[in-house]
């Protein structure tokens, strides 16, 4: 079988797989397949090497790769994106944007974000209201409405938006809640910056593209998007990321951890954690640990997972795949690699 013939056998075993998650893993079969013809190794050789494709099709999805249903379809906001391209590119504010300001005095169970593409900015205050300011062209407001405890400001309206002759602009969004509330806080962004610092609140964040910088206390936080860098820092129960391209950024505690993304770079400092999964197809894998308790389950099939330990000098690399469970009984790895070495020394 030549290369041809086995790629196109890829593509088929692959067929029902999120095509960006494909994408990456066929770029990675076509780089080992040009590194070794380039070492003089023949097309038939190198398809024995590499394997059956429908092998490694379940081989991903052992490892947690490709999964049958996603939380989140990324398809959604990449198709989005694309109509909407356009739009954001000829898209002009009006130049004289006013201040403007909204007082919600109702007990509020749930706060929901919905945005076009302004900035939105969370924090506490001391009052017992919510106050929302942003900017506005004079004539228009934004969309915020109050009803059975639920508040919703900004609206998404895809028709409305692709006619670029009734688009509004909206700017600079910013909500302060008072310290004593746990709300949860919901936000739908095509894109812009969305910046949170709060003390109780659960939060769930789903963005197009754009940065997310999300500070809190509240026991879960989840993200999904797009295209988006995401720094998550806190004492968090739980946290679920899942990106197409960005870095990933943690900074927690005790947390239950299940990230998933194609590319980018992934950063955790965490005391401990019982439970961890962290996967990606190209990303590389840096996992700060204070204390070796509780499951992790690290796997990146053409990036580098390093792991080093708190108040540790050096650094140990873990190949392609880490699987561990650490306890005073049992202390067992899994390491797995698709292409590449793996390297293995004691923590």
């Amino acid at each position: 079988m030549k290369q041809i013939e086995y790629m196109d056998l890829m593509d088929y075993c692959f067929r029902n797989s999120d095509p960006l998650v494909y994408k990456e893993i066929r770029k990675d079969f076509e780089e080992h397949f040009r590194q070794a013809l380039e070492e003089g190794k023949k097309e038939e050789e190198i398809v024995r090497e590499l394997g059956d494709p429908k092998v490694i099709y379940e081989e991903y999805k052992a490892e947690g790769l490709l999964e049958e249903s996603s939380r989140f379809d990324f398809s959604i906001f990449t198709n989005l994106i694309e109509e909407m391209g356009e739009v954001f590119n000829k898209k002009k504010c009006d130049t004289s944007l006013v201040d403007k300001e909204w007082i919600v005095t109702d007990q509020i169970h749930r706060i929901e974000i919905l945005s076009e593409g302004f900035d939105i900015k969370m924090r506490n205050h001391k009052e017992n209201y919510i106050k929302i300011n942003y900017k506005s062209e004079e004539n228009t407001s934004l969309p915020i409405q109050v009803k059975d405890a639920h508040l919703k400001i900004g609206s998404l309206d895809a028709n409305r938006f692709l006619k670029s002759g009734e688009i509004s602009c909206f700017k600079d969004l910013e909500c302060y809640i008072p310290e004593d509330c746990d709300m949860g806080i919901h936000i739908l962004a095509i894109s812009g910056r969305t910046n949170l610092s709060v003390l109780h609140n659960d939060v769930t964040i789903r963005t197009g593209k754009g940065e997310i910088f999300c500070e809190t206390k509240g026991d879960n936080v989840t993200i999904d998007a797009a295209l988006a860098n995401v720094k998550v820092k806190g004492d968090q129960k739980e946290i679920y990321i899942k990106t197409a391209a960005g870095n990933i950024d943690i900074n927690s505690r005790t947390p239950t951890m299940d990230v998933n993304t194609i590319s980018g770079k992934v950063a955790v400092k965490i005391l401990r954690s019982k439970k961890m999964k962290i996967r990606s197809i190209s990303s590389d894998i840096h996992l700060n640990m204070a204390e070796l308790k509780g499951r992790a389950w690290l796997s990146s099939m053409s990036g580098e997972i390093m792991m080093e330990k708190k108040y540790k000098e050096s650094s140990k690399k873990y190949g392609k795949s880490m699987k561990e469970i650490w306890s005073e009984e049992d202390r067992t790895v899994h390491l797995s690699s698709v292409s590449g070495n793996i390297f293995v020394d004691k923590l």
